[in-house]
C-alpha cells in the first residue's frame, strides 16, 4: 500500500503501476520509522521503502518530513553499507549498454523505458567505504562494492549524474573516479551531466525523460564524453572543460576557455602542464604565440600560489581553525577513527577506520575527513601497517557486519593463564591495561607498569604477550629520547620496554629520558622539544609529545620518579610447564580483532565511564580510573574488579617514593615540637640536627636540612638572625606553623586523619579517596542519600555502606524501601525491596540479571 503523498511522489518521476509493484515499493508508517532507521526521529512523518533486490532485505527510504522540517532526503538503516539498486529486467550478464545514474527512481524510470539501468545511493554510493564515504583528491576512490560483481562489466557504460555534475567539481570527481575504476575492470565508459533546468533548478534523468521523452535521451546518450582511463583528477578535469573546444572553435573562445583554465593547469607539476598544452595544441590547432601567452599566464599563476606575499594584511575574520585528525587513533568530538598503512595501487596509502555514532566506515588515502559536521584534516603520522596488527579481511568483515566482541575480558585472562604464570589478580589487571592502550588518548593519565624480578622470571615473556595484544605497541631495550618522542607522536601505542634498569645510565644518548618518561604518563607531561635550524625558516622549535602507555622489566629498583608511576607486578619463577610464546599463534590475531571491534564499539562508553568516576587530586586514584572505566565497559565481575583494585593499590604502594629514615626522623622530630607549641616558633638548622639521632649513622650537615625543609615545605618562611660577639655570624632560621607541621608530617608518613568525620552527606567525606590505608569500617548513616543511591530517596532511610572516614573506595550493596514517587526505577512497586549495586559511589551500576521489581 502507498500513501497518496508517496504514491504523488513516484508519479513525478514518471513511474507506473506496473513498475512500482514489480519493484515491491511501500508505505511504512509511523510506528516503523524507529525499526526501520535503527533509531527513531522526531521530524519524520513516513517512509517511502525502495527494497534491494538480491542484497538480503536491505533497503533505502525516501523521507518525508513534518511541516517546517527538513533532513537527508533519502536514508538508510544506521550501520549499513552502499549497495547497488538493480531495478527488475535489467540485463545483468548481457552485452547491452549499462547505464549508472544516482538513485533508485531514476534507475527505474529509465528501466521502465527500455535502458539498462542501475543506481547509486549518490554519486559516492559505489565505494565500498560506508555510508556517507568521501574520498580525497587524487587515488582510487576506494574499493567498488560487491554489488557490481553481479554484472558484467565488460561493456559499455555511462555515467549519468544529475545537472549539479556542470558546476560542483565533487560531483565530476565522484564520476571520474568510478569510470577509472570501472576501465580497470574492463568497461568501456563514458560521462554525461544532465542539463539544468532553464531556471538553474537541479534536474535528473527521470526529469528529463518526463520532460523530454526516451528518444530525446537517446539522442542525448549520443553526446556522452569518453573517459580516459589514464587521466588523473586534474588532467580529467581539464579535458572536462574543453571537450565542446575544437579547431573550428572561434580563437576568441578558445582562449576565454583557456584562460579559465589556468588555475588547475598551475596546480599540476611542469611536466604535466607542458604534455597537456602540447595536446591541446595539437587538438585545438593552437597558435605558438596562443601558447607562449598561456605559459606566461600559468607560470605567473604559479609563482603566485608558492610565494608568501609579505604585504597581504590579514584580519581575524580571515583566520580559520584548522581540526587536526592524528592518522594513528584520535577521538574527535565525541567520534573514533583507527589508522592503518596499507599497499594501494599508487605505492603506500592510509586505511582510516571511523565509528561517528552513525556507523562504522572507511576511508582509503583522505586528506580530509567529515565528522559530526565538521571537517578534520588528516595530520602526519606513521600508523603500523595493516597486514601487521589487524589485516584487510578482519577489516572488511568488521565493516560488513560491525559487532561488539562478548567475553573479550574473559578470553584474555585465560590466554595470558595459558602462556604466563602470575598472581591470580595479575591477569585481570594485565588484561584491562592492555585493552585500555586503545583507549589512552581518551584519558588525562594512563598508569605505567613495572614487572620486577629476578632473571628467568617472566618478565621478558610478558612483555612479548603484551606486545602481541597492545595498541600499536613498540618492543625494545634500549631508546633514544628522540626514538621515543618519534615512536610515542607518530604511533600513539604502548612502550614496551626490557631491562629497564639501564634506563639512563651512561652516555648512550638517553639524554634526560627517564625525566622525559616520568612526566610521560600524563597528557599535558612528556613534552619533548627539539630547535630545528633551516636556512630557510631560520631556528625554530619543534614539540613531540611522549604521552602514552608504558611497561617497563627490571631486576632492579626503578628511578624512583619513574617508579611513582608504575603499578609493581612481583615477578616469581615458575614451576608450571608453559608454552612457548611465538607471537604468531593464531588466538594473538584474534584477540587482537577482538580489542579493535571493542575499541569502535564501545569508546563512548568507556569515556562515559572515565568521566563518572571522580577523583581525588592523588596520583594513585589519577591511574586507577583508566582501568577502572576499562573494567566497567568489559563487564568484569564486581568481586573480581574489587581484588584487581586491592592488587593494583599494593602494587601502586610498592612504587610510592617513601621518605628517607633521616628525612622520617626529620619529621617526627618537627611534630614532636609542633605539639609543644600554640603558635608559630622559630629553629635554625642546627638546633633541628640536634634533636635528630638515628644510632650508627654519620648525621648529616645543616645543608641538608634546609634542602629537607624546603622539598617537604614545612615552613612558612625564613630569615637570617645575628649571632652576636665580634667574630659572629648570621644563621638562617625558620619559622614554622604548628598545625601546617602537624597536617604535612601526617600525609607524608601516610598516617589515617585521627579525627573522624561525622557522618553526613557522603560527598562531603570525600569517601573515593583512596590515598590512605585504613581499613574500611561499617556505619549507619541516616541522609537523604541522593548522592550515591537514587534520587528522591525519602529522608531517614538507613543506608549501610563503607565509612566515608575511611577514605576507601566505596562497593556497596544497599538495600532500602522502594516508595512512592522515586525516580530511581520506572514502575517500581511500593514497599517492595530491590537492591542496587555500586562501583565507585557515585554511579551505580546494575550487572545482568541482578535487578528485579
Amino acid at each position: 500500500m502507498l500513501h497518496p503523498d508517496h504514491l504523488a511522489d513516484l508519479r513525478r518521476s514518471g513511474l507506473s503501476d506496473e513498475i512500482i509493484r514489480a519493484a515491491g515499493i511501500y508505505t511504512v508508517p509511523p510506528s516503523g520509522i524507529g525499526k526501520k532507521l535503527r533509531g527513531g526521529d522526531a521530524r519524520v512523518v513516513s517512509l517511502l521503502a525502495f527494497p534491494y533486490p538480491g542484497c538480503n532485505g536491505f533497503e533505502r527510504y525516501r523521507c518525508f518530513y513534518h511541516n517546517g522540517k527538513s533532513g537527508p532526503k533519502y536514508r538508510q538503516p544506521k550501520g549499513t553499507q552502499n549497495r547497488l539498486y538493480i531495478p527488475p529486467g535489467v540485463d545483468l550478464v548481457g552485452g547491452e549498454p549499462l547505464t549508472v545514474v544516482e538513485g533508485e527512481k531514476k534507475a527505474l524510470k529509465l528501466a521502465q523505458e527500455g535502458f539498462h539501468a542501475v543506481g547509486l545511493g549518490g554519486v559516492w554510493g559505489w565505494c565500498a567505504g560506508g555510508q556517507g564515504y568521501k574520498p580525497p583528491s587524487g587515488g582510487t576512490g576506494g574499493w567498488l562494492i560487491e554489488d557490481f560483481g553481479k554484472l558484467n562489466l565488460k561493456r559499455l557504460i555511462h555515467i549519468i549524474f544529475d545537472s549539479d555534475g556542470n558546476h560542483n567539481r565533487m560531483v565530476r570527481l565522484a564520476a571520474f573516479r568510478l569510470a577509472r575504476v570501472l576501465c580497470r575492470r574492463g568497461a568501456t565508459v563514458s560521462i554525461l551531466f544532465i542539463p539544468p533546468a532553464p531556471d538553474g533548478e537541479k534536474v535528473g534523468a527521470d526529469d528529463f525523460l518526463v520532460a523530454h521523452g526516451p528518444e530525446a535521451f537517446r539522442e542525448f546518450l549520443e553526446s556522452a564524453w569518453p573517459f580516459s582511463p589514464d587521466w588523473t583528477d586534474a588532467e580529467a578535469e581539464v579535458w572536462w572543460q574543453v571537450r565542446d573546444l575544437g579547431p573550428e572553435t572561434p580563437p576568441h573562445e578558445k582562449l576565454k576557455c583557456l584562460s579559465a583554465l589556468v588555475p588547475h593547469l598551475a596546480r599540476l607539476s611542469h611536466l604535466e602542464a607542458a604534455a597537456l598544452l602540447e595536446e591541446l595544441k595539437q587538438r585545438l590547432k593552437l597558435r605558438a604565440a596562443d601558447l607562449a601567452g598561456l605559459k606566461a599566464d600559468i607560470k605567473a599563476a604559479r609563482k603566485a600560489r608558492e610565494a608568501k606575499t609579505e604585504t597581504q594584511t590579514l584580519e581575524v575574520a580571515d583566520l580559520a581553525e584548522i581540526r587536526r585528525l592524528h592518522p594513528a587513533v584520535d577521538f574527535p568530538d565525541g567520534h573514533m577513527t583507527l589508522g592503518f598503512r596499507v599497499d594501494t595501487p599508487q605505492g603506500e596509502g592510509l586505511l582510516l577506520v571511523l565509528s561517528d555514532g552513525q556507523g562504522v566506515r572507511a576511508e582509503v588515502d583522505p586528506e580530509t575527513v567529515d565528522l559530526g559536521g565538521q571537517t578534520w584534516t588528516v595530520g602526519r603520522g606513521t600508523p603500523p601497517w595493516l597486514r601487521d596488527r589487524w589485516g584487510l579481511e578482519k577489516v572488511k568483515a568488521f565493516l560488513e557486519r560491525p559487532t561488539r566482541p562478548r567475553d573479550l575480558y574473559q578470553r584474555i585472562k585465560a590466554t595470558l593463564a595459558e602462556f604466563l604464570d602470575l598472581p591470580e589478580p595479575a591477569y585481570g589487571l594485565l588484561s584491562a591495561w592492555a585493552v585500555g592502550t586503545y583507549f589512552s588518548h581518551l584519558f588525562t593519565a594512563y598508569p605505567f607498569l613495572h614487572l620486577f624480578g629476578p632473571k628467568e622470571t617472566g618478565k621478558s615473556k610478558t612483555l612479548e604477550a603484551l606486545s602481541c595484544l597492545c595498541f600499536n605497541p613498540f618492543k625494545g631495550r634500549d631508546i633514544t629520547a628522540a626514538a621515543l618522542g618519534d615512536t610515542c607522536e607518530g604511533q600513539r601505542g604502548a612502550m614496551l620496554i626490557d631491562q629497564a634498569e639501564r634506563l639512563g645510565q651512561g652516555d648512550n644518548g638517553t639524554g634526560n629520558l627517564v625525566g622525559l618518561l616520568a612526566d610521560s604518563y600524563k597528557k599535558a607531561g612528556g613534552k619533548r622539544r627539539i630547535v630545528d635550524t633551516n636556512r630557510n625558516t631560520g631556528r625554530t622549535v619543534l614539540e613531540f609529545s611522549t604521552y602514552g602507555p608504558k611497561a617497563f622489566a627490571s631486576t632492579r629498583p626503578l628511578d624512583p620518579d619513574l617508579a611513582d608511576r608504575c603499578i609493581r607486578i612481583p615477578m616469581t619463577r615458575t614451576r608450571r610447564r608453559l608454552p612457548d610464546l611465538e607471537g604468531w599463534e593464531a588466538i594473538w590475531g584474534e584477540l587482537r580483532d577482538a580489542c579493535y571491534r571493542f575499541a569502535l564499539a564501545a569508546f563512548k562508553e568507556v569515556a562515559r565511564a572515565y568521566r563518572d568516576t571522580p577523583g581525588d587530586g592523588t596520583r594513585i586514584t589519577e591511574l586507577w580510573r583508566p582501568l577502572a572505566a576499562v573494567l566497567r565497559a568489559l563487564r568484569a565481575d564486581a568481586a573480581e574488579v574489587e581484588k584487581i583494585r586491592d592488587f593494583f593499590l599494593a602494587g601502586a604502594e610498592e612504587g610510592r617514593h617513601e621518605p628517607t629514615e633521616w628525612e622520617a626522623a626529620l619529621l617526627q622530630t618537627l611534630r614532636e615540637r609542633a605539639e609543644l607549641e600554640t603558635g608559630p616558633f622559630e629553629m635554625t638548622a642546627q638546633e633541628i640536627l640536634e634533636l635528630i639521632d638515628i644510632e650508627g649513622e654519620v648525621k648529616p650537615g645543616v645543608a641538608w636540612v634546609g634542602n629537607a625543609l624546603a622539598q617537604f615545605h614545612l615552613y612558612e618562611k625564613k630569615g637570617r638572625q645575628w649571632q652576636g660577639g665580634r667574630k659572629g655570624k648570621y644563621r638562617t632560621t625558620y619559622l614554622f606553623d604548628p598545625k601546617r607541621v602537624q597536617h604535612i608530617v601526617q600525609i607524608y608518613l601516610r598516617e589515617p586523619p585521627e579525627t573522624a568525620c561525622s557522618p553526613v552527606h557522603a560527598h562531603e567525606c570525600a569517601e573515593n579517596s583512596i590515598s590512605y590505608g585504613k581499613q574500611p569500617q561499617k556505619c549507619e548513616q541516616v541522609h537523604p542519600c541522593s548522592h550515591v543511591a537514587v534520587n528522591g530517596c525519602e529522608q531517614g532511610v538507613t543506608c549501610l555502606r563503607q565509612d566515608p572516614c575511611s577514605r576507601q573506595p566505596v562497593e556497596i550493596i544497599k538495600e532500602k524501601k522502594c516508595e512512592q514517587g522515586e525516580q530511581a526505577f520506572s514502575g517500581g512497586e511500593a514497599g517492595k525491596k530491590f537492591t542496587l549495586w555500586g562501583d565507585d559511589g557515585d554511579d551505580l551500576i546494575m550487572p545482568e540479571g541482578e535487578f528485579e521489581l
